[in-house]
């Protein structure tokens, strides 16, 4: 079907003949070509003794193609032989094969390219300090479940800073709001807690949630 296909989808594509066919001696496959990431291969998974072949390609982390794939126009036989049951050999060019453009992957992770701490000063209760985490592509927050957040000491004192806002774009903001009796330096932990709650890209894969500490 046309979508985005993210990280661990599996594509399936049918083959279908005008008459049962058999597959032996190898695992004939079909190449893929992406933007970026590939290439990638369909394997044939099933089907044999059928008119349909069935073969399969799992989207793998890296993988990109954000127009459409393209397929060769043949399977590759890869060692085996398809043949009817009489033993006439299968013709492995693909005829009618529809548009791809609509088939598209995405299997880039985000990950955290840094963490803006608030500005360098002196802080009174009930002002708020801000961490601003830079990912490197969009990433949608869903707090439903939970509401995600960063590990954070003031004087060796633990607190969290909440995810507020940022949701649908690279830069998620976690908010501390300075209590009475807070008093110290400030120091962040090295990931952002989910809490339940979910940090995906619009494909669907979840982000890595580790970064550098800032300074």
């Amino acid at each position: 079907s046309n979508r985005t296909y993210k990280t661990g989808d599996i594509l399936n594509f049918t083959v279908n003949y005008n008459e049962a066919v058999t597959v032996a001696g190898g695992t004939p496959y079909i190449p893929i070509t992406l933007n970026t990431g590939g290439p990638a291969i369909a394997y044939y998974v099933s089907g044999g003794g059928s008119t349909a072949l069935v073969f399969s390609y799992t989207v793998s982390a890296g993988n990109l193609d954000t127009d459409g794939i393209t397929l060769s126009n043949s399977i590759t036989p890869n060692g085996a032989i398809i043949r009817n049951n009489t033993g006439a050999n299968a013709v492995l060019t693909l005829n009618g094969v529809p548009a791809t453009t609509g088939i598209m992957v995405d299997a880039v992770i985000p990950t955290i390219s840094g963490v803006t701490p608030p500005t360098s000063g002196t802080y009174a209760s009930g002002q708020n300090l801000d961490f601003t985490a830079t990912f490197t592509k969009a990433v949608n927050v869903v707090t439903t479940g939970g509401t995600p957040y960063i590990t954070m000491t003031i004087g060796g004192v633990t607190k969290q800073a909440i995810y507020v806002s940022g949701s649908g774009t690279t830069a998620l903001v976690f908010r501390y709001t300075l209590a009475s009796g807070d008093a110290g330096a400030i120091a962040t932990g090295t990931g952002i807690t989910l809490n339940s709650g979910t940090i995906k890209d619009g494909a669907g894969n979840s982000a890595t949630l580790t970064f550098t500490a800032p300074t």
